[in-house]
């Protein structure tokens, strides 16, 4: 079952008002690490829990399996020489047991190169009146227990810390080819922190038949 493909009338009606006017995540995460629960993520879990139960016990969750990682457009500014861009290669990554936003990962300016600036805050729907081009985080949520579903009913295929970002890949031949103020274009390697941290470009092309 795709959670992401839900029609949004199965919870938006119930979702709560403020979540239209918070930046997610929330609570923020300080010094990258988080400081409690999502509360968006709370919410969406225990909406679609029962579907949840039918594929896994959370509870019971290894620490191999609680983590899922989930590429979004994100919105980035250098502190330093305070160059802004998007770029459709960012990434979050979810503790589904604990359901915290574990960890940002960032890019480099590629003019400073000097430190990994974090993501902007997210809007929660493409509604708000400051929505600024990045994937909502009710997009963001959805796609996450999504991800974390299919990792239970394929955990062999997760053995290292490689797969488990393998599965979130669009089949787009132009993944490599980013425009500042678009998110498209090249994707420097050295610039981003999941690539470093994988050691390998951070999205690997599906092959076709």
């Amino acid at each position: 079952m795709e959670y992401h493909e839900y029609e949004e009338e199965e919870f938006e009606e119930n979702v709560p008002h403020k979540f239209y006017e918070t930046k997610w995540p929330h609570p923020k995460l300080r010094k990258n690490r988080p400081t409690g629960k999502d509360e968006a993520l709370v919410w969406f879990m225990e909406f679609y829990q029962d579907d949840i139960a039918q594929h896994v016990d959370v509870k019971k969750l290894n620490k191999r399996n609680r983590f899922v990682r989930v590429k979004v457009r994100g919105k980035f500014r250098c502190h330093q020489c305070k160059k802004g861009w998007k770029s459709n290669m960012a990434w979050l990554s979810f503790d589904m047991k604990s359901q915290e936003v574990s960890r940002m990962y960032g890019q480099k300016c590629n003019n400073c190169k000097n430190f990994y600036s974090k993501p902007f805050p997210f809007f929660y729907s493409e509604h708000h009146r400051k929505f600024d081009g990045t994937t909502p985080w009710r997009d963001i949520i959805t796609k996450a227990i999504d991800l974390f579903v299919k990792k239970q009913a394929h955990s062999t295929d997760f053995n290292d810390r490689e797969d488990d970002v393998a599965e979130d890949v669009e089949a787009d031949e132009n993944w490599n080819t980013v425009i500042e103020d678009s998110g498209e274009g090249p994707h420097d390697t050295e610039l981003c922190q999941m690539c470093q941290y994988l050691r390998r470009p951070c999205v690997r092309q599906r092959k076709r038949n």
